[in-house]
């Protein structure tokens, strides 16, 4: 009996060893349920109640179709989703599933009622949309009755999360909207005034706008108004009081309704996106698992997207400097061999000092300047290197192949646009901005 008892013992030694050794496995799905913001609006995320109610504020509930009606936005997402899961269920049918009869998916979304074209589909499945949640909360098509999840189907899992993070911060915008709208008829009620009454003697006062305003808000957004087009300058001076107008609505729910929180019934997108984290550049870390890694896909020659997005990183980089990781991968056209060039002057720099790399970056993306050897080597010259030894690695193209490598990483898992950022389970792209980042970051905190 001894004997079995040591074996036993002897057993689960090597059981624990080994599972320590092994480490937990990172999980491919993550529910948060938390807190989300939205302008100076907070939503507290909760388990699904109804299948079509969306969200409630002041006591009053919003279905997913109130959403979906009041935003084009919405509804181009909710498309671009569907076609996405439907060629993906097509391709799971046509590589594994045979069947004799013509198969049925059915989606776990709501159906796309504008310029969707069901049609050409019809000749390889059945479609349906099922108004109901999923029996497995990470499933999100049926085929043939059995359910799958994102990793039993071949798709592009970045532009779906891309898909899903838009769509979870396009319902917050509208409920913001909604709550603001909510907020401001209370307190208009209780003063017994309408609510541009409210607006113009309480909130922003002074609607003045002053035409230096006007053009140094041309200037911004590079509008020439040269020709002093009278109505382009009033197109301009309206533009500018609406957003003073957002601005002060803004600070006056965050001052006089800070507690105010809604209830939402959906959460961001569920899936981690599995990166490899020595394909991009970013520093090491001992503590790295307690900070979200935000990995950004890039050129450095993208224009005012460049522009807007070194601001909002460096912003990010000099509040939370401990709090997040910030990896870049090169992403441009093959045949863009200005964006090579400065692609490969950056690697030089990062083998010096990384925060002269992001100060490359930086300086690369406010230039108005048409790029050669010659101007890339100014820029360079201008950040904290030894420019001799980063001149000897420019020439000889020292990090070609390290630049071919990251293109193909960034193709491979499915990235095609510049900029994309990856952090956890969200995807943003485009026009990215700080309170973007700072919101995606703190919920991939949660």
């Amino acid at each position: 009996m001894k004997k079995y008892v040591l074996l036993f013992v002897a057993l689960i030694v090597v059981l624990t060893i080994f599972l320590l050794i092994k480490g937990p496995k990172a999980p491919d799905q993550v529910h948060r349920y938390g807190i989300y913001t939205s302008g100076p609006l907070k939503f507290q995320a909760s388990p699904l109640e109804s299948q079509d109610v969306a969200a409630e504020i002041l006591e009053k509930k919003y279905s997913f179709k109130d959403l979906y009606e009041r935003s084009p936005v919405l509804k181009d997402l909710n498309k671009q989703e569907a076609e996405i899961l439907i060629e993906a269920g097509i391709t799971k049918i046509e590589t594994e599933i045979k069947t004799s009869e013509k198969p049925n998916i059915e989606l776990f979304i709501r159906q796309p009622t504008e310029n969707f074209n069901l049609e050409k589909y019809k000749t390889q499945a059945n479609i349906q949309f099922l108004d109901q949640a999923p029996t497995n909360i990470d499933s999100i098509i049926k085929i043939n009755g059995k359910d799958y999840t994102r990793n039993e189907l071949v798709l592009n899992q970045v532009q779906l999360s891309r898909i899903q993070t838009d769509q979870f911060y396009e319902r917050l915008l509208v409920l913001q909207d909604l709550y603001t709208k909510a907020l401001l008829l209370k307190d208009s009620k209780q003063e017994n005034v309408t609510i541009q009454k409210l607006i113009s003697d309480k909130i922003m006062p002074d609607d003045s706008i002053s035409n230096d305003e006007i053009l140094a808000f041309a200037r911004k957004n590079n509008v020439d108004i040269s020709q002093k087009s009278q109505e382009l300058k009033i197109t301009l001076s309206n533009i500018i009081l609406q957003n003073r107008r957002n601005a002060a609505i803004d600070k006056y729910i965050a001052k006089n309704h800070p507690n105010e929180i809604g209830k939402i019934f959906f959460l961001p997108p569920n899936y981690k996106i599995p990166i490899v984290e020595n394909k991009a550049l970013i520093p090491v870390s001992v503590n790295k698992a307690e900070r979200p890694t935000l990995i950004v896909f890039s050129s450095f020659n993208c224009g005012n997207t460049c522009k807007i997005l070194a601001e909002s990183l460096e912003s990010l980089k000099n509040d939370h400097k401990d709090k997040v990781r910030i990896g870049f991968v090169q992403l441009f056209s093959d045949n863009d061999w200005r964006s090579r060039l400065i692609a490969e002057a950056s690697l030089c720099i990062h083998a010096q000092n990384y925060d002269a790399y992001w100060d490359f970056f930086k300086k690369i993306t406010h230039s108005q300047d048409t790029f050669d050897e010659t101007k890339i080597n100014n820029i360079a010259k201008s950040t904290n290197i030894d420019f001799d030894k980063f001149k000897k690695c420019f020439v000889t193209q020292t990090f070609k192949d390290d630049v071919n490598n990251q293109l193909k990483y960034a193709r491979d898992i499915g990235v095609i646009s510049s900029p994309t950022i990856v952090i956890g389970t969200e995807v943003l792209q485009g026009t990215i901005l700080r309170s973007h980042l700072q919101r995606a970051m703190e919920a991939n905190l949660l």
